[in-house]
């Protein structure tokens, strides 16, 4: 395209091998040089090595992967509570099935009046002095039916919480059947 004209100027990237091996990944920007007459005498543009930003895009790659294969739920919240980022296991947890149904809205919904009030009375001095909290709460699913969370939150610098969440009503239930069975025993 460049060539052509159809473009005044290409960038693209391209991984190279090095003496050793390895690889480099560098980013082309390139222009086409004309003489007075209007004619290609050459191109001329800037090579900048990207490889480190590669592995890191990279690296996020793989941590996305991670988070979305979590068995708990993940989240990320702005200042104002409200959600940025879901996994999908977080999402369905609440029983919902897309994130756009959660994004831009604020954690405070899927809570009751009570456990909003323990939010703010036990989590949030937490937060501030520690940075962290970890609690169980009864958290709400969209239809109404409310569950045992365990819920640790963590302040990220510059804003904002990371909100990983886990429902332990199996737990609890398997914890009661081994009192009751205690009990009769």
């Amino acid at each position: 395209p460049l060539i052509e004209r159809k473009k005044e100027y290409c960038r693209h990237e391209v991984r190279y091998l090095t003496k050793d091996g390895g690889f480099r990944w560098i980013e082309v920007f390139a222009r086409l040089v004309l003489d007075k007459d209007g004619r290609i005498i050459g191109t001329a543009g800037t090579l900048n090595d990207i490889t480190q930003r590669k592995r890191a895009e990279q690296a996020l790659q793989k941590q996305r992967v991670a988070i979305e294969a979590a068995i708990d739920g993940v989240s990320l919240l702005d200042d104002e509570g409200r959600y940025t980022y879901l996994n999908q296991t977080h999402i369905e947890m609440f029983g919902y099935r897309h994130a756009d149904d959660l994004l831009g809205k604020t954690w405070r919904g899927l809570y009751s009046d009570q456990e909003i009030a323990r939010f703010k009375n036990e989590a949030s001095p937490e937060l501030s002095k520690t940075g962290k909290w970890r609690g169980t709460v009864t958290a709400t699913r969209r239809d109404g039916t409310t569950f045992p969370e365990e819920v640790s939150l963590t302040r990220i610098e510059g804003g904002g919480l990371v909100c990983v969440c886990r429902d332990i009503t199996d737990r609890i239930a398997a914890e009661q059947f081994v009192l009751n069975s205690l009990q009769i025993g």
